[in-house]
This record gives C-alpha cells, structure tokens and sequence, in this order.
C-alpha cells in the first residue's frame, strides 16, 4: 500500500497502525532482544511516504539491482570510472537512435479476421499494446484488468482511426477477498464469477490496472498490479 502512490496517502494511518501492530507481535511472539533496526524501522516508512510519496520514489532497490549491470561493463581494472560512463554513454545514443522513447500505448501483433462489434469501423486488429510499464494481451495471463471499476479479459485491441478500443468481457459478480484488517475491495482485491456474454467497450486510457487472476473455489481471485 505504501508503494501505491494514492494509497500511500489515502490509507496511511491504516498502514501506520498495522506495521505497529506487526512489530508489537513480533516482539511477543520472538522475544524484544529481537527487535532488531530493520524491524523496528518498518514502523517510521508510513512517515517516509507522508513526506515523499510512494517508496518507490526513495528506493534504493533499482541502483542496487543495476550495480551487476554495471560491473559487466569494465573490461579491465584501470580506469573503471571512465569505461562505465563511456559504455552507458553508448548504450544511451543506441537506444534513442534505434528505440525513440514515446508514453503513447504501442500497437503489437497486427492480425485480420478479428471479430468487430456492428457499430465499429476499425482500421484494424492487434494482439498485444504495450503501455508505460506493461503489455496487456488478448491471451492469458496477461489480458486481464480493471478497466474503469470493470474486471474484465480483454479479447479484442482496435485501432479505430486515432482511437484504441479495448472490447472485453467483464465478469458480472464481484467482491472483496476479505474484510479483516481491512476490506480487499479497498485495495483492488477481488473475487469475481460469472463471465458476461456480451462484449463491453472502453477506450484504453480506461485502463486502472492490469491484474493478475488465480483460480479460487471454482471463482477467481483478482490483485491489481502496481505500475506507478
């Protein structure tokens, strides 16, 4: 929740109160001398997102995941600075001239014969559009999303002109997964049945999150996906 960059605000005293809680249990279930920094300090992280928004904006896990890339790129053990800044260099000036960066959604996967609802005039069919930070598919496991409150699998990417239209089917019964400690519905949780029949249509600046989808007693259990 605190890595959300809504949530982290909205929910966070909830936060505040259940890492304190966690702490507290902790020390009776393992003893205080237990207790170590890293424990302890899980109850200041609400104040850290207070001040600095989601975790992810002060983060340290991206730079330390990158230090292995970096490495890879020293070829000898003089001069390290300067091999690693030359390199990056290059792969900078490769990436902008082959992979021009651009936040608009990315067509994939160009198909004919797809089905079109009759008040329709697409251009034409894809199987895949990539996003800023994810692809979303007509296939499983990655076709399915929160579409403007509607959990739904996408079966269809348009391009209508300068308009892409997601046509999915959304499932009819949905409801939180659990209500203690607080209701799933909340933060995106859901268990949902009953696939409608007919097809429903949004545009894809529609799209809340896409979602992961697990089998649950003949139902499904829906979780968001954080993209921020």
């Amino acid at each position: 929740m605190l890595l959300h960059k809504s949530m982290c605000i909205e929910h966070n005293d909830f936060v505040q109160e259940l890492l304190t809680k966690f702490v507290e249990h902790f020390s009776a279930i393992y003893g205080p001398d237990l207790v170590v920094y890293n424990i302890h300090n899980l109850i200041h992280l609400p104040d850290d997102a207070r001040n600095y928004g989601s975790l992810n904006n002060i983060s340290a896990f991206p730079f330390e995941n990158y230090l292995g890339s970096l490495v890879e790129l020293v070829r000898k053990p003089s001069n390290v600075l300067e091999q690693i800044v030359r390199r990056l260099h290059e792969e900078i000036n490769y990436a902008q001239n082959c992979n021009p960066t651009s936040s608009s959604p990315h067509l994939r996967k160009e198909y004919k014969n797809g089905f079109i609802p009759l008040n329709m005039q697409a251009q034409k069919h894809f199987r895949e559009v990539k996003l800023n930070g994810f692809m979303l598919s007509i296939h499983q496991p990655n076709n399915c999303a929160n579409i403007r409150g509607d959990i739904g699998l996408i079966r269809i990417i348009v391009c209508s002109g300068d308009e892409i239209v997601l046509i999915y089917q959304k499932f009819n019964q949905q409801c939180h997964f659990f209500e203690y400690p607080i209701s799933s519905s909340k933060i995106g949780i859901y268990v949902v049945s009953e696939l409608c029949a007919n097809f429903s249509t949004k545009n894809i600046k529609s799209i809340n999150n896409k979602c992961v989808m697990l089998p649950f007693k003949k139902k499904f259990v829906i979780i968001p996906l954080n993209h921020d």
